[in-house]
This record gives C-alpha cells, structure tokens and sequence, in this order.
C-alpha cells in the first residue's frame, strides 16, 4: 500500500499547476467529488504559506517534488530533503482539517485514485512532467487489475435535487433522537486503531464514516435496542450535512422478497453514478429469505465497480453470529452502547417534561437496566406520566406496559366495530 500522505502530497503537486476550474465536476472524474478536488488545492496552498513562515520564506522551488514523486513508494521519506519532510508535515497538518479530502486520501484503493487524478491531469493539460508520466506508467498494472471502473457522473450536489429518491422520511417524523456511542464487537478497551485515538465513548456511526473512514459497517444488537432509529438518524444527518460530500442511500430491508434482484431493488445502473454514495440497510435479520440476499449480495460486492461506495447495514446479534464465516468477515461489527446517565436524563426530559436529578438517575441505574436503551427507558416514561412515580421494579414496569397494549389492542378493536 502506497503511504497516504506521500499520495495526497503527490495528488496536490499535480493540481499545483492550474487551479481547478467550476466545470471540473462534469469531466469524468473517477470515485472522487469536486469537494475532494477544491480542498487538495486549498491545502497545498495552505502548505505552501505554512512552509515558507517556517522557512523563513526561503525559496518555493528548493522542494523537489520531482523527487517527491518518484519516491512515492518509499513510506520512509528516507530520499526526501529535511525541506521535503517539513512541507510533507505542512501538507499532512492541512489536509487533516478538511473531512472530504482527508477521508478520500486514507481509503484501501489510494493507488487507484490517484491514476485517475493524473489521468486526469494528463488529459486537461499537456505539463505533466516525465517524473509523473513515469508513475501512471508503473501503476498501470494496479488499474488493470481492478479490472475497470464504473462511470461515475454525479455528487452530491445533485443528489440533493432528488431528496426521496435517496431518503424516503424527513427530521420530524424521525422526531427527537440522541446519537448512540457504540463499541466493537468483543472490544470493551478504548480503542487504538484510528488516527485520532478517540475514547470507545466518542465512536459514533457518524465519526466511523466521516473521521475514520470505514467502508463496510454492521450495527447489531438486541430488538428494541435502537438500531433503525440510529440508521435513520445518520442517513438525515449526513443528507442535511451539504459540507460532507456522502451521500446517504437508505433502505428497508424488510421489503426485500425472493422475487427481487440487487439490480432492481437497489436501482444500480442509477444509483452508481454517485460518488460516495453510503448504502444504510435496515433491517437484515427481517428479510424473510436471508440466505438469497447475502448471496446477491455477496457477488454484488465481489463484482462492485464503484470503489466510492460504502456499506452500513443493522441486524440482530443472532443473525450476525450465524452468518460471520460466509459474509460479515467483509465488515466491522459494532454494538450500541447503554445509555449514559446524560443520554437517559435528556431522554427522560423529552418524553415527561421532567429534569430528574443525575444522582437519583445514577442509582436507578444501578438497580435496573431499564435507562439502558430507548425502548425500555420509554416504558419508564410511560409509567410516570400515568403515576408519576420513577420506578425500578422490571415486574411492576413490565406489567403495566403490557396491559397498556392489551388496552389499545381492545380500543382499536371497538372502534373497527364502530366504523
């Protein structure tokens, strides 16, 4: 794997030598939004200014990023000047402050993406120096071996014209929700894997995708547990987001039948014209054939062109554990973390109108896990709005919620006589 920051200094020296132009979007760019584009040129010349005051402005043209280039494999630096290695730091510190270009600059098919860019190059202007010719030459072999592209025409900004077609519900009908924490699977330590060395505590579906960049996500957990509401949440979230160049593709996997094709359902020959669509897919565990979708599924992945795409799907802890060895190995597994006491206190508030203090929440939790995840914590809700009582007792909560569905069961029974 070519290093990350070696490609995204190389990429920004291509684009060095002419601005990007407003119709760029309309050229064929491969899985890269003109977002991407516009911020590698904004921070090579960002780099640039760092790098000159650091340098006491000594002259641009003592970097040679000739050489730069050509040792793009060499994840060392050992052949760079200590000039090169200051404003490779310099390129590193500017790209880290803009999410598009980062994220597109620290995905598995860097090699890939940055032929496309130089080919690019290449086609609008004949100044591509030798040393850069040289590199699409020796990494012909990478793109070859993908074995093609898929055309890739539109972003977000017209995806954003067709709201429904991308997300069939809106922020209100979602109603109030509070972004979950998750963890790893089998992983309760803080992790350190990720640029950042973010606490367990501060991954969210949101941070996965936008910060760390991951492409292929699972989201299990119990029923009631808050899986759909969490998918919903992030697809609105990453749609209403204009800065973020994903898009959000959301889709309710209990609608998919054995009569349905991945082609249809998911409308491809459309759908993968986008760039950096997310695919979130409710709901695996409901499928009534699920064997049939994991298969179609499966090859579609296999033989995926689009190499922009990414993939959040939820499902229940069951179906995960049966599936792992054919299927999931492809993705990370991660589960929702209880509610905090902050999270359950801001939930509470919502649903009754009531600030409970954090020490008598902090107690409840320790007698019950009632506060753990939003279906039960409505139970709660529900209960003190009716007796205005914080209770603890699960057989006492438990009884009065189901009786509360018998009453409606019987209500709306009487009211079909009646109509």
């Amino acid at each position: 794997m070519i290093d990350p920051v070696s490609i995204g200094l190389a990429i920004a020296i291509s684009l060095a030598s002419s601005k990007i132009e407003k119709s760029l979007k309309k050229l064929n760019v491969y899985h890269c939004s003109k977002k991407v584009l516009d911020e590698i040129d904004e921070s090579f010349d960002d780099a640039n200014d760092s790098w000159s005051k650091n340098q006491g402005a000594i002259d641009a043209k003592r970097i040679d990023h000739l050489k730069i280039i050509r040792n793009l494999t060499d994840k060392t630096n050992n052949n760079l000047t200590d000039e090169d290695k200051i404003f490779l730091e310099c390129f590193k510190y500017a790209i880290a402050k803009r999410e598009n270009a980062w994220r597109y600059l620290t995905t598995e098919m860097l090699e890939v993406r940055f032929i496309e860019i130089l080919q690019l190059q290449d086609t609008q202007h004949s100044s591509l120096s030798k040393g850069q010719k040289d590199i699409i030459t020796k990494l012909d072999s990478i793109e070859r071996s993908i074995g093609g592209y898929v055309e890739v025409k539109f972003d977000k900004s017209d995806a954003r014209q067709k709201s429904k077609y991308f997300i069939s519900f809106t922020s209100e009908q979602l109603g109030y929700t509070i972004e979950r924490y998750l963890r790893e699977e089998n992983d309760y330590n803080a992790s350190e894997k990720y640029l950042f060395n973010e606490k367990r505590t501060e991954s969210t579906l949101n941070t996965l995708l936008r910060k760390k960049a991951e492409s292929f996500v699972i989201l299990k957990g119990l029923p009631g547990s808050g899986k759909s509401i969490e998918l919903k949440k992030l697809a609105l979230d990453l749609w209403e987001d204009a800065e973020c160049d994903l898009i959000p593709f959301y889709r309710d996997l209990r609608n998919f039948t054995v009569s349905d094709d991945m082609e249809s359902f998911f409308d491809l020959k459309n759908i993968s014209q986008y760039v950096n669509v997310v695919f979130i897919l409710d709901g695996l565990d409901e499928i009534k054939d699920e064997n049939y979708f994991i298969s179609k599924f499966n090859s579609y992945l296999r033989n995926n062109k689009n190499l922009s795409q990414r993939f959040v799907l939820s499902c229940r802890s069951s179906v995960i554990e049966k599936h792992k060895k054919d299927f999931l190995d492809t993705f990370n597994i991660f589960e929702l973390e209880d509610l905090s006491v902050e999270q359950a206190k801001n939930l509470l508030k919502e649903k009754t109108g009531v600030e409970f203090d954090n020490k008598i929440l902090e107690r409840f939790k320790e007698s019950s896990s009632f506060l753990n995840d939003p279906f039960k914590l409505n139970i709660v809700a529900e209960y003190y709005k009716k007796l205005l009582v914080l209770e603890t007792n699960p057989v006492k909560l438990w009884e009065t919620y189901f009786k509360s569905i018998l009453e409606n069961d019987q209500y709306d029974k009487l009211k079909k006589k009646e109509g």
